[in-house]
């Protein structure tokens, strides 16, 4: 029962994934097959503590409705015998899900932007191919016609740098140096401080990553690994003791200057938004290692609460009972969850805080399966 709903879970939470990156950036469907690997970790995170309570009020449920647990204590013989062994599984999936958020999804995302990056230019192609036109990020194109790889009378922009008139160009990838290289032939470019022709050729490189959106793969706190975090929280925390110093320093300046309203200035605005990212970042990295251990043993907590449940309601439609469990997981699990996500990062709770959800749902499961074990 595990097994099947975790296949159909998991393939439907992957697609969503890989249709979303898709659509957000314009991929072609050969692209996005090669997501799928991928975007497997990251699935399952999501899949697995919801397949287990699904799996587990499912057989749970059709046990209590036949009377095998009112048969199993009539025999003298505790329910949690046969309770146990959901809960050494739900256990052993506990760690599995933080191995995948720990390894497993950094990999995930890690691949997925590269598959990604690499494939800027033949997007950019697919839609010059269908539209005539591309614009994303600092690059626009149109074209009046492509021919193979050959761009017939493109005009190219870059924001704020260049504008690009040609007969033809070529867009190519250079993976090694992640930047899209663009190859024109006797055009005409203008610039902010000159224009000129050029009879041959004329080439010019834009960062891969200033076309796609997921610029934030690598510092990222949550595709970092946990062995990796504690250094990288020692460095944002002096990164965060420099721009205090910098400012305390433009601060003194400025009073000893006489500027009383260096506060007021748009360079101190600037400052204090950068400060405020920096210290949100930090407590984002101080609380990740939490986060994933607290995510990942939702499987124990959705197990213990599902088993519970499903036996002292004795549903026998698998849906039935795993609805009559989700709801209620629903509206307690997930609102303590974010609630309290926003307290810890906020700084108002400590980190420890995180596992509030997780508990709570255990302390439920617990109560209602000792009534069973008694009654």
């Amino acid at each position: 029962m595990f097994l099947v709903a975790l296949v159909g879970l998991t393939s439907v939470i992957m697609l969503v994934f890989v249709v979303q990156d898709m659509l957000r950036e314009s991929l072609t469907p050969l692209t996005a097959l090669q997501l799928i690997p991928y975007a497997i970790p990251g699935a399952l995170i999501f899949a697995i503590p919801g397949t287990i309570l699904f799996a587990v009020c499912s057989v749970y449920g059709r046990m209590a409705a036949d009377n095998e647990i009112v048969a199993i204590k009539a025999l003298g013989i505790s329910p949690w015998q046969v309770i146990r062994p959901a809960v050494i599984v739900a256990l052993a999936l506990s760690f599995i899900t933080v191995y995948l958020t720990d390894v497993a999804v950094p990999w995930g995302r890690t691949g997925m932007y590269r598959i990604i990056l690499h494939s800027v230019h033949h997007t950019i192609y697919g839609a010059l191919t269908t539209q005539r036109a591309y614009h994303k990020g600092p690059i626009s194109i149109r074209v009046d016609d492509v021919a193979g790889t050959s761009l017939i009378r493109p005009v190219i922009e870059l924001e704020g740098k260049m504008r690009l008139i040609s007969a033809t160009a070529q867009l190519d990838c250079d993976p090694t140096e992640n930047q899209l290289v663009l190859v024109a032939q006797n055009g005409e470019l203008e610039t902010r401080d000159a224009s000129f022709r050029f009879p041959n050729e004329f080439r010019e490189s834009i960062s891969l990553e200033q076309l796609i959106k997921k610029s934030d793969v690598h510092t990222s706190p949550a595709v970092i690994p946990s062995q990796e975090l504690a250094g990288e929280i020692d460095r944002q925390d002096t990164k965060v003791q420099a721009i205090k110093a910098e400012m305390a320093g433009h601060l003194a300046v400025g009073l000893v200057g006489g500027r009383h309203d260096w506060a007021e200035t748009s360079e101190w605005s600037a400052k204090t938004q950068e400060l405020d990212q920096a210290i949100y970042r930090l407590k984002k990295l101080q609380i990740e290692g939490v986060r994933r251990w607290a995510g990942g043993f939702s499987c124990l907590a959705f197990a213990i609460v599902g088993a519970a449940v499903a036996i002292r309601f004795r549903f026998s439609d698998s849906w039935s009972i795993f609805l009559f469990c989700f709801i209620p997981i629903l509206i307690v699990y997930y609102p303590i969850l974010a609630i309290v996500s926003d307290a810890v990062r906020s700084g108002h709770l400590p980190a420890f805080s995180l596992w509030a959800s997780n508990l709570v749902t255990l302390a439920i499961g617990l109560g209602i399966l000792r009534s069973v074990l008694k009654n």
